[in-house]
């Protein structure tokens, strides 16, 4: 076959000579290389119908299918039709209703190729409607003809794909007609039109994805310097911003009905895990780490809820120590309270303090998280149950009342400890 509708860097024929530019071959009628006589690839290559009946698809010869197709061109719609008719007549399934398929959509002109035939049937490609959890779809033909619609719903994007997986062109809403100008990278990579000649395909294959919100939840088991491992959960809500640089870093990898966990999971898990391995001295935290993943990976991270998961779940002490004082405190709030509730249920009644565990800090009023309270003055931590600062001496800031529930709450909390309200 020759160099441009074989994909090869040269003709295996000795007799022929690489050309620098793309020779007609069957983009002209012939089936053969004019130049070495090797069979050649129709321009066509690739094209397949979405959303018809699997029949027509195999009368048509298109992509996927194993039967040769029709081959009586140039043929009229009225011809065409009546071949279907008789191939339809031995199906044991439903003949009536791929006729009827072919009918419906098939325009009355005369048609030159199967190619033809396939871009008449094709004259767009749809994002399907993406209702949660399904928030991306890559259905669709894996070769677009040139001069396709490419029709992107309101609030989704779509990406050009090639054939490897790697990105190339995003449309936002709207419609798009695919040409050289629109799709550069897809035609770039794709075989160039014969002179002459202006059909040809581009070897690509659009992938849908909604812009609205997504909740997902990332579950990491990550290991300390000083402990043994400690599950993190963090709750995440986020969107695609970027959705060639999304595509590239799950590159092949993600289904369409995979759900927004594995997708952080994938994009955030690693980073966190280098993240909480690393000394105690290293700035990460749980948060700042899941944040920076995300938008690495094309991704707005609206909303992210780090907690420990489990029963017994906690943070080893350097893992803690790299989080957001605010941060930190909810979480020890969290993991005191979920201890009390456990030794409340094993004892039947609210847990003793154990003669050997020393003395017991008094408990804190009702609604305030026993995270450390920062002096005004010198930015000190101390415990929440104090009323001046161990440091310098000076009187602590008092209490706040949550607008919620009227809970007491400390300054620099975000949300109550009581009822869960935010606070500032």
């Amino acid at each position: 076959m020759c160099q441009h509708c074989a994909g090869e860097a040269s003709c295996s024929h000795p007799d022929c000579a690489p050309s620098p530019s793309a020779c007609a071959c069957a983009r002209a009628g012939a089936g053969r290389c004019p130049t070495c006589g090797h069979p050649c690839l129709p321009w066509y290559f690739g094209l397949g119908l979405v959303g018809a009946p699997p029949a027509v698809n195999d009368f048509l010869g298109g992509a996927g299918s194993e039967s040769p197709g029709f081959d009586g061109y140039p043929a009229s719609r009225s011809a065409l039709l009546a071949a279907a008719r008789e191939e339809f007549a031995d199906m044991e399934e439903a003949p009536t209703a791929a006729l009827a398929w072919l009918d419906t959509h098939l325009p009355d002109r005369s048609y030159q190729d199967r190619g033809d035939v396939l871009v008449a049937l094709t004259p767009e490609i749809r994002g399907p409607e993406l209702v949660p959890p399904r928030w991306r779809s890559s259905a669709g033909p894996s070769a677009l003809p040139f001069g396709v619609r490419l029709v992107v719903p309101t609030g989704q994007v779509a990406v050009l794909v090639s054939r490897e997986g790697a990105p190339l062109d995003a449309f936002g809403p709207g419609e798009h007609v695919l040409t050289t100008a629109t799709a550069p990278h897809a035609a770039a990579g794709s075989r160039p039109p014969a002179a002459g000649f202006d059909r040809t395909v581009l070897d690509t294959r659009a992938v849908f994805y909604t812009t609205g919100p997504q909740t997902g939840t990332l579950s990491v088991r990550a290991r300390s310097p000083s402990g043994p491992p400690a599950p993190i959960r963090a709750s995440i809500r986020f969107s695609i911003q970027d959705p060639v640089r999304f595509e590239a870093a799950i590159s092949r990898r993600l289904s369409d009905s995979a759900p927004t966990d594995t997708v952080l999971s994938m994009v955030a898990g690693p980073a966190l895990e280098r993240a909480m391995a690393a000394p105690a001295g290293d700035p990460s935290f749980v948060e700042g780490t899941i944040r920076q993943a995300l938008e690495a990976a094309g991704l707005v991270p609206a909303d992210i809820t780090v907690g420990a998961t489990g029963p017994g779940a906690g943070f080893p002490s350097d893992v803690l120590a790299r989080l957001p004082p605010e941060q930190r405190a909810l979480v020890e709030a969290r993991l005191q309270e979920s201890m009390r509730r456990r030794a409340a249920a094993g004892a039947g009644g609210p847990p003793n303090p154990s003669p050997s565990a020393g003395p017991v800090a008094p408990p804190a009023p009702a609604g305030v998280p026993p995270g450390p309270v920062r002096c005004s003055a010198c930015s000190a931590p101390n415990p929440s149950t104090v009323r001046f600062c161990g440091n310098c001496g000076k009187p602590l800031p008092p209490a706040q009342n949550c607008p919620a529930c009227g809970a007491p709450s400390r300054p620099g909390v975000k949300f109550c400890g009581n009822c869960g309200a935010p606070v500032r």
